[in-house]
Order: structure tokens, then sequence, then C-alpha cells
């Protein structure tokens, strides 16, 4: 199991020509799931995500992971 996070300023998801889902500016996820991953990876994945922060630069977004 992987996560990317990403700044977006939208996005919006098209499943068969209709729009599903859409935000605005915010962050998007792109998860990527494997067979064989399970509820703990899930777990491990969201508990490490929700600590990132994110730290605006003149040039670009940095992630950088906080010890909370």
């Amino acid at each position: 199991m992987k996560a990317v996070i990403q700044r977006v300023t939208s996005a919006s998801v098209h499943v068969k020509g209709k729009t599903v889902g859409q935000i605005e500016s915010g962050l998007l996820v792109l998860l990527g799931v494997a067979k064989g991953d399970g509820e703990t990876d899930g777990r491990y994945l969201v508990l490490n995500s929700l600590r990132v922060l994110l730290v605006p630069s003149h040039a670009q977004v940095r992630l950088v992971k906080t010890d909370r």
C-alpha cells in the first residue's frame, strides 16, 4: 500500500464519463492498494499520513514528517 499526498488547485474523479467526486484547492491523496494489503496496512498509512506537516516555501511545498 502506497500513498502520495499532493496539493492541488482542483481535482475531480470521473467514472464512465460522470463526475463522481471533486474538490477545489486542497490535498489530493493518490492511494495504491495491492492484493494482500490489509486493515493493519491501512491504519499504518492513515496514521503516518496524519503526521505529515505541509511546509510552504517559495519554490515548492515540502513534506516534513513530525514526531507527534
